[in-house]
């Protein structure tokens, strides 16, 4: 058999064990996703904490700034390069100028579009010439709530069906000539009353929302003889 014919066989049987199924409320469950704040992109420099001021996410974590000893006093702008996201930074490094500390390292870096930085020390002298790229950056996820979904198959005898939310029931008495269309439609019109969710129906399958995003609910489902 080769493997055209093979995946034909697998599919027939498929589609037949999805045809035969009986009492049964299959479930697919897409859980909440909470919201994510927004996390800047950030480095440590000399004992600084940089941080990415306006690009954020993945374009905030290709930020990069580097120091350059120069004969100056203070710390100064050398040369940028792609839009401000790449700085060069000139630090009094040379004989007959001041050492730069890393308090004016951090005033300059609070001056840029792009960066900011936390307080320095003038008490530390730069003498270095560091480098570094701003890592670690997150763009804000916004929460999504939970959806749920119950696809009743048909009944081969008097059977209860219930689709349980929030440990409270919700009950449909069927039969074997009961249509899932109307399976559907019942258990819908009893489970969107639970407060928690909002329920539609598509004559095959029941899909439920929670109403708050950051909040889940509990599921489940049985047939039982009656």
């Amino acid at each position: 058999m080769n493997t055209f014919n093979r995946f034909i066989v697998n599919m027939m049987l498929l589609l037949s064990t999805q045809a035969l199924a009986t009492n049964t409320i299959d479930i697919s469950n897409t859980p909440t996703v909470p919201e994510q704040p927004r996390v800047n992109a950030s480095a440590q420099l000399l004992g600084l904490t940089i941080t990415a001021k306006k690009r954020l996410g993945a374009s905030g974590n290709i930020l990069y700034i580097s120091i350059h000893g120069a004969a100056t006093n203070g710390c100064k702008f050398y040369q940028k390069h792609f839009n401000n996201t790449y700085q060069d930074i000139a630090c009094g490094q040379r004989l007959f100028y001041s050492r730069s500390s890393t308090a004016d390292l951090a005033n300059y870096i609070n001056t840029l579009e792009f960066f900011s930085s936390s307080p320095g020390s003038s008490a530390v002298n730069i003498n270095t010439e560091p480098e570094v790229t701003l890592s670690g950056g997150k763009d804000a996820v916004s929460a999504k709530a939970q959806v749920t979904i119950f696809t009743p198959t048909s009944a081969n005898t008097a059977k209860t069906y219930t689709i349980t939310i929030n440990n409270i029931p919700y009950v449909t008495q069927v039969n074997a000539s009961t249509p899932i269309k109307a399976i559907v439609e019942a258990l819908q019109a009893k489970v969107t009353t639970n407060t928690a969710i909002t329920c539609t129906e598509d004559g095959s399958k029941i899909i439920c929302t929670a109403n708050t995003a950051n909040t889940a609910f509990t599921y489940a489902t049985s047939v039982a003889d009656r």
